[in-house]
């Protein structure tokens, strides 16, 4: 998956915080905001708790989070 290759910059399978940090740094998300993203979204990626996050984990989350805009867009427009 393209997107998960953007985060792993290293290239090893695995999204680590500070990558991900890095990363929302060059999208020019201030500090704060940068950790706090970073916080949640490892809360609710990394389910096995090892710290990183696999393709798989990115993959099941991706999927849930779009399903879940192209249900609120439908919703909008019914």
């Amino acid at each position: 998956m393209a997107d998960f290759k953007v985060l792993d910059t290293s290239g090893d399978g695995y999204v680590s915080k500070q990558e991900m940090l890095t990363f929302l740094a060059e999208k020019h998300v201030d500090e704060e905001h940068r950790t706090q993203i970073v916080d949640e979204l490892f809360s609710v990626c990394d389910q096995n708790g090892n710290g990183f996050v696999d393709l798989n984990e990115f993959s099941l989350e991706y999927l849930k989070t779009r399903t879940a805009l192209q249900k609120r867009e439908n919703d909008l427009q019914a």
